[in-house]
Protein backbone atom coordinates (compact mmCIF):
# COMPACT_ATOMS: atom_id res chain seq x y z
CA UNK A 1 0.00 0.00 0.00
CA UNK A 2 3.11 1.91 -0.36
CA UNK A 3 1.72 2.91 -4.08
CA UNK A 4 -0.95 5.56 -2.32
CA UNK A 5 0.87 6.46 0.56
CA UNK A 6 -1.07 4.41 3.00
CA UNK A 7 2.06 2.77 4.70
CA UNK A 8 3.13 4.20 7.86
CA UNK A 9 6.38 4.93 7.55
CA UNK A 10 8.08 8.18 8.92
CA UNK A 11 10.54 10.14 6.34
CA UNK A 12 12.52 11.20 9.74
CA UNK A 13 13.62 7.70 10.57
CA UNK A 14 13.53 6.13 7.18
CA UNK A 15 16.85 4.15 6.72
CA UNK A 16 17.36 2.88 3.47
CA UNK A 17 20.17 1.11 1.80
CA UNK A 18 22.57 1.97 -0.45
CA UNK A 19 21.88 -0.15 -3.26
CA UNK A 20 18.36 1.11 -2.81
CA UNK A 21 19.27 4.73 -3.32
CA UNK A 22 21.68 3.72 -6.45
CA UNK A 23 18.89 1.83 -7.91
CA UNK A 24 15.61 4.29 -7.22
CA UNK A 25 17.30 7.28 -6.56
CA UNK A 26 17.69 10.13 -4.22
CA UNK A 27 15.32 12.54 -3.14
CA UNK A 28 13.65 14.81 -6.26
CA UNK A 29 14.37 18.36 -4.05
CA UNK A 30 14.73 20.50 -7.38
CA UNK A 31 11.24 19.43 -8.16
CA UNK A 32 9.18 19.41 -4.84
CA UNK A 33 10.82 21.64 -2.11
CA UNK A 34 8.49 20.33 0.84
CA UNK A 35 7.21 16.82 -0.48
CA UNK A 36 10.03 15.30 -2.14
CA UNK A 37 10.03 12.53 1.46
CA UNK A 38 6.35 11.76 0.06
CA UNK A 39 7.31 11.41 -3.32
CA UNK A 40 10.67 8.97 -2.56
CA UNK A 41 8.44 6.97 -0.44
CA UNK A 42 6.12 6.67 -3.17
CA UNK A 43 8.75 5.98 -5.40
CA UNK A 44 9.78 3.11 -2.90
CA UNK A 45 6.31 1.43 -3.50
CA UNK A 46 6.59 1.28 -6.63
CA UNK A 47 9.85 -0.41 -7.05
CA UNK A 48 8.63 -2.80 -4.62
CA UNK A 49 10.57 -2.01 -1.76
CA UNK A 50 9.77 -3.05 1.63
CA UNK A 51 9.86 -0.99 4.97
CA UNK A 52 10.76 -2.95 7.92
CA UNK A 53 9.53 -1.49 11.20
CA UNK A 54 11.74 -0.83 14.26
CA UNK A 55 9.55 -1.07 17.64
CA UNK A 56 11.08 1.68 19.22
CA UNK A 57 10.40 5.55 19.39
CA UNK A 58 13.42 7.24 17.05
CA UNK A 59 11.67 10.75 17.14
CA UNK A 60 8.60 12.42 18.29
CA UNK A 61 7.18 15.00 15.78
CA UNK A 62 5.99 18.23 17.67
CA UNK A 63 3.88 20.87 16.54
CA UNK A 64 4.58 24.38 17.75
CA UNK A 65 3.78 27.91 16.27
CA UNK A 66 7.72 28.41 14.93
CA UNK A 67 7.83 25.49 12.76
CA UNK A 68 7.60 24.74 9.53
CA UNK A 69 4.16 22.95 9.53
CA UNK A 70 2.59 26.32 11.27
CA UNK A 71 3.68 28.29 8.13
CA UNK A 72 0.78 28.53 5.62
CA UNK A 73 3.11 28.99 2.78
CA UNK A 74 4.27 26.14 3.17
CA UNK A 75 0.96 23.98 4.27
CA UNK A 76 -0.25 25.38 0.79
CA UNK A 77 2.37 24.40 -1.25
CA UNK A 78 2.60 20.62 0.62
CA UNK A 79 -0.93 20.54 -0.60
CA UNK A 80 -0.33 21.46 -3.95
CA UNK A 81 2.96 19.29 -4.55
CA UNK A 82 1.20 16.35 -2.85
CA UNK A 83 -1.77 16.77 -5.18
CA UNK A 84 1.17 16.55 -8.00
CA UNK A 85 2.84 13.45 -6.77
CA UNK A 86 -0.21 11.72 -5.86
CA UNK A 87 -1.68 11.83 -9.66
CA UNK A 88 1.80 11.68 -11.23
CA UNK A 89 1.35 7.95 -8.88
CA UNK A 90 -2.10 7.15 -9.87
CA UNK A 91 -3.73 7.99 -6.50
CA UNK A 92 -7.22 7.40 -7.66
CA UNK A 93 -10.30 9.98 -7.78
CA UNK A 94 -13.52 10.50 -6.67
CA UNK A 95 -14.99 8.02 -3.88
CA UNK A 96 -12.19 5.55 -4.40
CA UNK A 97 -9.82 8.13 -3.10
CA UNK A 98 -12.24 9.25 0.04
CA UNK A 99 -12.09 5.15 0.69
CA UNK A 100 -8.56 5.00 0.73
CA UNK A 101 -7.92 8.44 2.43
CA UNK A 102 -10.37 6.91 5.65
CA UNK A 103 -8.99 3.38 5.79
CA UNK A 104 -5.69 5.32 5.86
CA UNK A 105 -6.65 7.20 8.59
CA UNK A 106 -8.11 4.57 10.39
CA UNK A 107 -5.20 2.07 9.56
CA UNK A 108 -2.71 4.93 11.15
CA UNK A 109 -4.21 5.12 14.47
CA UNK A 110 -4.68 1.96 14.64
CA UNK A 111 -0.70 1.19 14.23
CA UNK A 112 -0.29 4.27 16.65
CA UNK A 113 -2.13 2.46 19.22
CA UNK A 114 -0.12 -0.70 19.06
CA UNK A 115 3.01 1.02 18.35
CA UNK A 116 2.53 4.52 21.14
CA UNK A 117 -0.07 2.73 23.08
CA UNK A 118 -2.10 5.80 21.81
CA UNK A 119 -4.26 7.36 18.90
CA UNK A 120 -4.84 11.43 17.85
CA UNK A 121 -8.16 12.03 18.49
CA UNK A 122 -7.49 15.49 17.05
CA UNK A 123 -4.63 15.35 14.49
CA UNK A 124 -1.75 18.34 15.41
CA UNK A 125 -2.50 20.84 12.23
CA UNK A 126 -6.11 21.22 13.56
CA UNK A 127 -4.70 21.94 16.99
CA UNK A 128 -2.31 24.42 15.40
CA UNK A 129 -5.32 25.98 13.65
CA UNK A 130 -7.78 25.95 17.27
CA UNK A 131 -4.54 27.56 19.17
CA UNK A 132 -4.37 30.14 16.05
CA UNK A 133 -0.48 29.51 16.22
CA UNK A 134 -1.19 29.05 12.27
CA UNK A 135 0.92 31.78 10.68
CA UNK A 136 1.09 33.33 6.90
CA UNK A 137 4.99 33.05 7.75
CA UNK A 138 7.02 32.24 10.61
CA UNK A 139 10.87 31.98 11.20
CA UNK A 140 11.72 28.77 10.92
CA UNK A 141 15.09 27.69 9.64
CA UNK A 142 15.07 25.00 6.81
CA UNK A 143 17.08 24.19 3.46
CA UNK A 144 13.75 25.47 1.90
CA UNK A 145 14.46 28.47 0.11
CA UNK A 146 11.20 30.33 0.12
CA UNK A 147 12.01 32.69 -2.15
CA UNK A 148 11.59 29.73 -4.80
CA UNK A 149 8.34 28.46 -2.78
CA UNK A 150 6.75 32.43 -2.96
CA UNK A 151 7.37 32.13 -6.80
CA UNK A 152 5.40 28.94 -7.30
CA UNK A 153 2.05 30.22 -6.53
Amino acid sequence: MLRYALGYVIHQTLFVRKPVHDRIGLYRHKDFLNCCDYEFILRLGRQGCQVGHVPRLLINYRYHEHGQSADMRVTRNMQREAAIISKEYGRPDGWRRHVYRTAFRLKRQWQKLVCRGRIDLIPGSWILRLRRQMKKQTHFVSNIDMNKLQEKR
